[in-house]
């Protein structure tokens, strides 16, 4: 929408677009699925996951995902819901606000919102919904993808497969990047 917008405002005026995290995922997976019409001239991914589903479930693995990354997710996301909740429960049917609160892991509070919130029969169907990696053979404009080395939702591994180009910062989260600690 605000890329349409955007064009209709200057339509002789290139468009770059930048995404952050998940916004990140949305961009390069919005670019792949509109290759023919998407009106951008390049983009940047900032700290993407690219595959949401096996990042979560690695990130949690490990006790300090699981803990601080996974943990604090959660408790923002559930600081909305202790605010919203009972606005969000008037607008959804059955939405079950006392377990989204009750979750001790990202993972878990998806498992409520996706399904009750957003309408997905099971997570695997959201998970591919969200899932930015296949578009990634579709892009047809510079995409600039900027990683952090020790990113919780990126590995080494998956850089590879990425038909883009990779800066990689080191000591730099996805939260870190945000508040331009890693900006030296």
């Amino acid at each position: 929408m605000t890329i349409y917008h955007a064009s209709k405002r200057f339509p002789t005026s290139p468009i770059f677009a930048a995404g952050f995290s998940m916004g990140s995922n949305q961009l390069v997976k919005y670019i792949g699925m509109n290759a023919e019409n998407h009106m951008l001239t390049a983009a940047m991914s900032v700290c993407n996951g690219f595959e949401y589903e096996q990042h979560l479930q690695r990130l949690e693995k490990t006790p300090l995902g699981e803990q601080i990354y996974s943990r604090g997710m959660t408790y923002l996301h559930q600081e909305y819901l202790r605010n919203y909740g009972e606005e969000l429960r008037q607008h959804v049917e059955g939405f079950e606000l006392e377990k989204a609160l009750a979750a001790a892991k990202h993972s878990e509070l998806d498992e409520v919102l996706v399904k009750q919130v957003y309408g997905y029969h099971d997570m695997q169907e959201y998970y591919e919904q969200i899932a930015s990696r296949p578009f990634i053979p579709k892009v047809n404009i510079p995409l600039l993808c900027l990683q952090s080395g020790d990113d919780p939702l990126f590995t080494e591994g998956d850089w590879r497969q990425v038909l883009a180009i990779l800066c990689s910062q080191t000591d730099a989260g996805d939260v870190q990047m945000l508040a331009g600690a890693a900006c030296r």
